[in-house]
């Protein structure tokens, strides 16, 4: 284990410890955190290298209802995302820094292109089940919280 990934370890189980929650490692990937997102606990892996975000949730077959992945950028940027090697539909929120929800796009199974574009810089993407924005209410405007350790440990 790396000394970063150690240190981001470290970080997430003391954030979880924070709010009292624990964190869950499923084979898919070392890191989840536990997020309210419209009032609802949601189990969130967390994508934060280029290698995870490239990754992505490819090749799944199934997301449980309250399960996604939160792609956390370096930076606020433009985003485009595609559905490449992806079995299950999704919908892609793009979020601004502070959390706030830019706008959400349904990613179809193996669509690669034109992709699912933000409609302004995110830095970070929130995939979970087609439709479940709807389902729960959480529209752009709408906030999550997302600790400040997990964003500076974005590399």
């Amino acid at each position: 284990m790396t000394a970063r990934r150690a240190l981001l370890a470290a970080v997430l189980l003391a954030a979880a410890c924070e709010d009292g929650e624990k964190l869950v490692a499923p084979e898919q990937s070392p890191h989840v955190i536990t997020l309210q997102v419209a009032g609802r606990a949601v189990s969130l892996e967390l994508a934060l290298d280029d290698e995870a975000r490239a990754r992505g949730l490819m090749h799944r077959t199934e997301l449980a209802e309250d399960a996604g992945m939160l792609f956390i950028f370096p930076k606020e940027e433009v985003r485009n995302f595609w559905m490449k090697n992806t079995l299950i539909p999704l919908d892609i929120g793009f979020l601004r820094t502070d959390g706030t929800l830019i706008n959400v796009g349904h990613g179809q199974p193996g669509v690669e292109q034109p992709g699912v574009w933000s409609d302004a810089p995110a830095r970070m993407v929130l995939e979970l089940n087609d439709g479940w924005y709807a389902r729960h209410g959480f529209k752009p405007g709408d906030r999550i919280e997302v600790p400040r350790e997990i964003l500076d440990a974005v590399r």
